[in-house]
């Protein structure tokens, strides 16, 4: 099939690529992390799993590229990442042509946010949807097992929240959100293995991708044909047991399912790392994935709450960057905007924004949650000031550009994750 082969190609020899690019990758847990996801894409049939995906999240420029093209790299070169921007019906197609492997998807913002949902429930449900031709007889449906790894700034329900809908926690099941960032300052890397930062390490792995790949994915295919299912079977067992040990006590399906794709991956490093695919210590691949799981279970507070807070303040972060532009400055009356939005508030030297209580109910809090409820957890965070006055999370301001005073919301100039100095 020709289109399979545009995907599918291999440069150099596998032990240049281990050599080159896996060697790089052993203590970076997260780009290890990738790597036994592509692995893990010929095992889902075996084991009777699901699709499932996994979406890298941060604000970070560094590294979330460079790591789809690594995770890439276990089957093809460049051309081998998607992109988000293609309709659902063209995914479907694209899905079908990763059938057993790996499908990788680059940013998530490019995508719809009123069909982003519905997509990535329907690339986690095995098939695509029931068309009819002209005749009105149903098409043969598009099907697929498959692992997809997904990069974006926000997560798939900030996404969503852009246009008023909620994700449902199916949704969240087969597309799990992992921020990326290692909180070294080095993006997602955790060990620049001697590079002087996270750009010159990340320019430097891109590169090797694209001269070495494409091998590994069919080595690990060679091997596992070898292996006798029950073998695999029992194998993997134990494996996730060891993530299951790993969750809170009296966790719920939910989680034990999402655990189950994350033993997934350690199982199929640890195969990799047997079949000398990846060169790495035995157990590498549990302990980098076990690393993962705890952190993504930290950052999800094994709660909804804390969830739900996180995806709030992400939305609102995100919000401020997008609108930007629509905030008059707190101190020239001569300002205006000319792009057909309502102005949202004023932004003075200091970076710190006010936000009309209209603008904050009607646009901000939109489809996110009850207004009252949204200033708290933003007041909780520091990123929202209290009237010292009435301890509300709104005040009157005398505005000087507007030479009046208005009833505003007060931010902090972190409310964009960055602190402003002012000379």
């Amino acid at each position: 099939d020709m289109k399979h082969t545009k995907i599918y190609q291999t440069s150099g020899s596998l032990e240049e690529w281990k050599i080159h690019v896996a060697s790089l990758c052993e203590n970076n847990h997260r780009l290890a992390f990738v790597l036994y996801l592509a692995f893990g894409g010929p095992l889902l049939e075996l084991l009777g799993m699901d699709s499932f995906g996994v979406h890298l999240r941060s604000q970070s420029s560094t590294g979330k590229t460079t790591a789809l093209i690594l995770a890439a790299s276990v089957y093809g070169g460049k051309s081998y990442v998607q992109n988000w921007r293609a309709t659902d019906n063209a995914l479907e197609a694209i899905a079908a042509m990763h059938n057993h492997t790996l499908l990788v998807l680059d940013e998530l913002s490019q995508q719809d946010p009123k069909i982003a949902g519905d997509t990535a429930y329907m690339l986690g449900n095995n098939q695509g949807k029931s068309r009819c031709r002209q005749d009105a007889s149903l098409k043969s449906r598009s099907i697929w097992k498959l692992i997809f790894l997904s990069s974006g700034e926000v997560s798939l329900e900030t996404h969503m929240q852009e246009v008023g809908k909620k994700s449902k926690a199916g949704q969240q099941i087969r597309l799990i959100d992992m921020p990326s960032d290692s909180d070294k300052g080095t993006g997602i890397f955790d060990d620049l293995v001697g590079f002087r930062d996270g750009a010159a390490f990340s320019d430097e792995l891109k590169s090797r991708c694209a001269s070495f790949h494409g091998t590994a994915g069919i080595a690990f295919i060679e091997q596992i044909s070898l292996l006798e299912l029950e073998d695999i079977k029992a194998r993997f067992s134990v494996v996730y047991k060891l993530f299951l040990d790993d969750l809170p006590v009296d966790s719920h399906g939910q989680l034990k399912r999402v655990a189950k794709n994350f033993a997934l991956a350690a199982f199929a490093g640890e195969l990799a790392i047997e079949f000398n695919i990846v060169p790495y210590r035995k157990n590498a691949a549990i302990i980098s994935v076990l690393i993962c799981m705890e952190y993504w279970l930290k950052n999800r507070d094994a709660g909804e709450s804390s969830h739900d807070n996180n995806s709030a303040i992400e939305h609102c972060r995100h919000f401020f960057e997008q609108n930007r532009h629509r905030f008059l400055s707190f101190e020239n009356s001569h300002e205006r905007v000319f792009n057909y939005h309502k102005p949202l508030g004023y932004v003075n030297v200091s970076g710190e924004y006010f936000m009309y209580t209209g603008s904050f109910k009607n646009e901000l809090a939109k489809g996110i949650a009850e207004p009252k409820d949204l200033a708290n957890i933003l007041v909780e965070n520091g990123l929202l000031y209290l009237c010292p006055k009435q301890g509300t999370p709104y005040k009157t301001q005398h505005i000087p550009s507007e030479g009046r005073a208005s009833k505003v919301y007060h931010f902090s100039s972190e409310i964009l994750g960055v602190q402003v100095n002012v000379m």
